[in-house]
């Protein structure tokens, strides 16, 4: 996503370029010269696309899966949570929110359970884990509850070790 972000970056640069190139100042008229409409339109198109792209490469998924649903424990636990719609269901979707725009270390921290497993821990006991699978990539593997906590680890611990 960085090289199209850069790519939006060179096209705007272009585009300000060519713009600027044409403009003209004669007298009292300011504008563009009708006899460079080919210019005009190559440089607004470079400015729009090079925008669009700057935008559509900001916009990276950090979390690029979920695992939750595998295993049969991990799954029963995540939808009683998610049934309840209460501080910790808000904690979790915070959590993986944040996880997602790139925050490792939202809520009150992050707790490394094992080298590559991560436990993010919400104000209201909401708890989510992950494991980093790439530069910047993430895959939600459980969520839980202060009173699920260490049987949600144990089993993670036993899954992913």
């Amino acid at each position: 996503m960085k090289k199209i972000r850069l790519l939006g970056f060179i096209l705007g640069f272009l585009g300000a370029v060519i713009f600027l190139s044409n403009f003209s100042v004669t007298g009292a008229v300011i504008g563009i010269s009708p006899t460079n409409n080919f210019f005009s339109f190559l440089s607004i198109t470079f400015l729009l696309i090079g925008g669009f792209l700057i935008l559509v490469g900001g916009i990276e998924k950090k979390v690029i899966g979920s695992r939750v649903k595998e295993d049969p424990l991990l799954s029963r636990i995540a939808e009683e949570i998610e049934k309840k719609k209460d501080g910790i269901y808000r904690d979790i979707t915070h959590l993986i929110e944040q996880l997602n725009n790139g925050n490792t270390n939202p809520g009150i921290g992050t707790k490394a359970i094992s080298s590559d497993l991560y436990e993010l821990r919400g104000r209201n006991g909401g708890r989510v884990y992950y494991r980093k699978i790439g530069d910047d990539k993430y895959e939600i593997v459980g969520y839980s509850d202060k009173a699920t906590q260490t049987k949600i680890i144990n089993r993670l611990k036993r899954l992913y070790h």
